[in-house]
């Protein structure tokens, strides 16, 4: 998975989780963020404003959180930039 897609997908996971506010909680979604462009941030920002969730694996194609499948040429797009990013 890609560094900033993997590190979002950590913030989602402790912003959904149990403690979402706590302070060791609070203090690890701050440094994950450094590490994220301001411009991801803020599409997936808007995503969880409206209840939505910013990240979802695609497995065999299908993303898992609305369960669509992606055109074949949008999950090649997607598996060259976040699987092989330097290809």
């Amino acid at each position: 998975m890609h560094p900033i897609i993997s590190k979002l997908f950590e913030v989602q996971q402790i912003e959904l989780g149990p403690k979402p506010k706590s302070a060791k909680n609070k203090a690890e979604v701050k440094r994950l963020r450094e590490e994220i462009p301001v411009p991801i941030q803020g599409h997936y920002d808007r995503l969880m404003k409206r209840g939505k969730k910013g990240v979802s694996p695609v497995r065999n194609g299908t993303c898992t959180g609305c369960y669509m499948k992606l055109a074949s040429g949008q999950f090649a797009t997607l598996l060259r930039v976040c699987i092989w990013p330097h290809t």
